[in-house]
């Protein structure tokens, strides 16, 4: 199961509204924003089990299901 995140309101009121995943890079959501802590952006979250609501989680997730496992090039 994928990490969801929720921002606790510690931020600049405008990013921090939703739910949203986690992405694989550690620092950040998947759609792009920071989760270092700064109270001028984001601020603090907490992960949750909420369902993510975030327009543009949810619209990378659905993007990704149209990409077929032949057009990467995996490396073993």
């Amino acid at each position: 199961m994928a990490t969801k995140i929720k921002f606790n309101g510690t931020g600049d009121g405008i990013a921090d509204k939703e739910v949203h995943f986690a992405g694989i890079i550690s620092d950040f959501t998947l759609c792009g924003l920071s989760l270092d802590g700064d109270p001028e952006t984001t601020g603090e979250f907490n992960i949750t089990k909420e369902k993510v609501n975030c327009k543009q989680c949810i619209e990378i997730v659905l993007y990704t299901k149209k990409i077929r496992k032949n057009e990467l090039l995996l490396h073993k």
